[in-house]
């Protein structure tokens, strides 16, 4: 890893595993390149902005909520007498 200022060090390209982020990637793509036919963009700042909209993504996408498990209960439970 180069400890340069100012370097960006490409990482492999990570495998795409499902159809759903399969869309997402595309979806992700789509906007980056609609926004760089408009304004000016290194390969860097493409990549970047594509971090930053798959994060932003990602902080809206509803989250299933977690189960407790089925010993669980608001109830305070006494131990034995």
């Amino acid at each position: 890893m180069s400890t340069e200022l100012g370097t960006v060090t490409p990482l492999p390209p990570r495998m795409i595993t499902t159809p759903t982020r399969q869309q997402r990637s595309n979806a992700i793509r789509s906007a980056v390149d609609q926004f760089a036919a408009r304004v000016d963009l290194t390969p860097a700042q493409r990549h970047l902005l594509g971090l930053v909209i798959d994060e932003a993504i990602e902080a809206v996408t509803p989250r299933p909520s977690t189960l407790a498990p089925g010993n669980a209960s608001n109830e305070t439970m006494l131990p034995p007498a």
